[in-house]
């Protein structure tokens, strides 16, 4: 306060002002920086993980039909039931490249295509044994057939499950990465604009205090003097208070 004891009203009024609209462009900077973050995380969450998550459980079951169609295959014995087993076979191929072609969709990064790439491949690698397998199959070798699957497709199909769950777990762990952060930018948007209220509340307070006690000390000064001068009592003293009393008048404006 002992700055600002020589400072004019108006000058007073406007710097405390001026600080007041510094702190609203600040805390505005700041909240809009967090609703970008908001924002991207938002995104991210809806574009990325929480469709990755649930095309990777769709898969896995479309997985999952497609070995039970299989042995299923190798056990029938009559035509129509082996050409309908294909037939829904077929489907769940068209299915499962469907779901493949949705998922690369929601691929960002060098990290996800990598992911990616390596279940599609291991996918491949899985479709050609099983299609040995059905070869056999349609023939009537129904051992060969099922060797073929316990020795070739099932270690493989095994290691695809595997890079599915894998993925299924990266993606809620993703997904819980951008709700933490969602939750994370909300808070601190909450504290900051909370701080910015609470100064600006607080400067407010100083300036309208600052102006009362300057507007008071006036009026006192004044009032002296002029009671003063009604008395006849006038010293050089009282001459120099009467001149800067008018010159904070003057800074009133």
């Amino acid at each position: 306060m002992g700055i600002m004891k020589n400072w004019t009203i108006g000058k007073r009024l406007t710097l405390g002002f001026a600080g007041v609209i510094l702190i609203t462009v600040c805390v505005s900077i700041y909240a809009f920086t967090r609703l970008e973050a908001i924002q991207s995380q938002a995104v991210a969450l809806a574009n990325d993980s929480l469709p990755g998550a649930v095309l990777m459980g769709q898969i896995a079951a479309l997985s999952e039909r497609e070995v039970a169609l299989v042995l299923q295959h190798i056990k029938a014995n009559d035509a129509q039931e082996v050409e309908k087993i294909d037939q829904a076979l077929t489907e769940n191929h068209e299915k499962l490249n469907s779901l493949f072609k949705a998922y690369e969709s929601t691929v960002y990064g060098a990290e996800e295509t990598a992911r990616y790439q390596r279940l599609n491949n291991t996918y491949a690698g899985y479709l050609a044994p099983l299609e040995e397998v059905l070869k056999l199959s349609r023939t009537q070798k129904d051992k060969e057939a099922y060797d073929q699957y316990e020795q070739l497709v099932q270690p493989m199909f095994k290691k695809f499950t595997d890079g599915i769950s894998d993925d299924e777990a990266y993606n809620k762990s993703t997904a819980n990465t951008s709700v933490r952060k969602l939750s994370s930018a909300a808070g601190e948007s909450k504290v900051v604009l909370m701080i910015g209220i609470a100064l600006s509340v607080i400067l407010a307070v100083l300036i309208c205090y600052s102006v009362v006690r300057a507007i008071n000390w006036l009026i006192a000064q004044v009032r002296r003097s002029a009671l003063q001068g009604r008395d006849g009592v006038c010293h050089q003293r009282d001459w120099r208070n009467f001149k800067r009393n008018r010159r904070y008048l003057q800074g009133i404006a």
